[in-house]
């Protein structure tokens, strides 16, 4: 029986109710709950040993490979020195520009401001016993086509006004002031946004707010993207991003860093070098290697032209 209840607190959904345990304390809770000295199967036991496993493996460390054994030129003696310190100036720059615009176009495509105060709206709902006649859903619904600038203005007016603290007269006359006239029939619902009892008057603030909160956010990830900097190469990246927002922004990022490396007449190799000795052996994989391969089979096309004899009429 144990061995069953624990899977099926495993296999059951992470999502939950505010009101109810989250997977976490739901396993907490069976392993204390069990007396696991006193069980002799094994198979009841099984959860347990699996704990047990768990907690007593060591987390692995990788642990990376020096860089003489991976890279035939970093076994010569001082290979740092040999370097050009304007060719690594270059590169540190390539390499700063190139991890800043990842953060750049993560923040901006995956940044966001969930509605946080979700969870209260559900909590007050289930308070007033309305969890069967309201869903928070249909409450954000009704905000849903507010401008953002109406919703700023509105979060405003919450806070000035004090809208927590006016009678029920005072919050309807609210209800119906202008900025809210694009919130879809705001005006059915007008029992429940005044409603004192168990802070219903705080379901107003908690939607306008989480509204608030993702405009703000989803201005930041736009501004995130057209951000202007000192850098060339940074603003050819996000500009480049913007203009193809369809493609693979890891292609496009690749593409205008090995542009830039080109345009600088820097080889493949002397930017290997550079990228190692500055300790950023991850930017060697994710872009170099694609360069070096072409770089290399130029080379070789070029051999066998030189090899190819001229035929004279």
């Amino acid at each position: 029986m144990n061995y069953y209840r624990y899977k099926s607190i495993i296999k059951s959904s992470e999502t939950h109710k505010w009101y109810e345990a989250t997977k976490k304390q739901k396993t907490d809770k069976f392993f204390s709950q069990v007396d696991w000295d006193n069980i002799s199967a094994n198979v009841e036991k099984l959860p347990y040993f699996a704990r047990m496993l768990e907690k007593q493996t060591p987390k692995l460390k990788p642990q990376p490979a020096p860089d003489e054994e991976l890279f035939p030129f970093a076994k010569e003696k001082e290979w740092q020195k040999q370097l050009k310190q304007s060719d690594l100036n270059i590169m540190q720059t390539v390499i700063a520009d190139y991890e800043e615009a990842h953060r750049h176009i993560r923040f901006s495509r995956f940044a966001t401001s969930d509605m946080k105060r979700r969870s209260d709206v559900e909590r007050i709902l289930f308070a007033k016993g309305m969890e069967n006649d309201y869903t928070a859903d249909e409450l954000y619904g009704l905000f849903a086509s507010m401008p953002a600038e109406d919703v700023a203005k509105a979060r405003q007016m919450l806070r000035e006004e004090q809208f927590h603290l006016m009678n029920k007269e005072q919050r309807l006359q609210f209800i119906y002031s202008p900025v809210f006239s694009s919130a879809y029939k705001i005006v059915d619902y007008e029992d429940l946004f005044t409603d004192s009892s168990h802070n219903g008057y705080r379901l107003l603030g908690d939607i306008i707010c989480d509204y608030d909160d993702r405009n703000t956010a989803q201005l930041k990830k736009e501004n995130a993207v057209r951000k202007d900097t000192n850098s060339a190469l940074l603003n050819s990246i996000m500009y480049s991003y913007e203009k193809d927002a369809g493609t693979d922004y890891e292609q496009i990022i690749k593409r205008s860093v090995l542009d830039y490396i080109r345009g600088r007449k820097m080889s493949g190799r002397t930017a290997l070098r550079c990228a190692i000795a500055l300790g950023k052996r991850q930017f060697v994989y994710d872009v170099l290697l694609n360069y070096l391969e072409l770089e290399l089979k130029e080379d070789n096309d070029a051999k066998r032209k030189r090899r190819i004899p001229r035929i004279h009429r």
